[in-house]
């Protein structure tokens, strides 16, 4: 779903994308990202707040996410131009986020082998 996040990113700079198109694979993501995180914090209880990674996974699901996506952009309260621009702008921290996954796949000692 992080490649999905990507093009829809890329899609959405392209500005050639039928805006309805973006839509329903922004909420595609923003969903799987909020179950996923869903499902992370019930798995590690309160030792998910200790890990980074897990932390940043918070901020990517919930500001670009859900509070972009479902709250502010259907509610478009007037004077929120800067914040929009600002959120929208963090979309760019989901590629992060498949770096925290690569990483995660390199502490693995057979993945480690194909990685050189």
């Amino acid at each position: 779903c992080i490649c999905l996040s990507t093009a829809v990113l890329v899609l959405d700079v392209d500005g050639q994308t039928d805006p309805n198109v973006l839509t329903v694979l922004e909420n595609f993501v923003c969903m799987y990202f909020l179950i996923e995180w869903s499902l992370t914090v019930v798995a590690f209880g309160s030792s998910f707040w200790l890990d980074y990674w897990n932390l940043f996974d918070t901020y990517v699901a919930w500001f670009p996410g859900v509070f972009q996506t479902w709250i502010l952009d259907p509610v478009n309260p007037t004077g929120w131009d800067t914040v929009r621009k600002v959120i929208k702008c963090s979309k760019i921290f989901r590629i992060l986020r498949l770096m925290g996954v690569v990483e995660r796949f390199r502490d693995y000692s057979g993945f480690s082998d194909g990685w050189l």
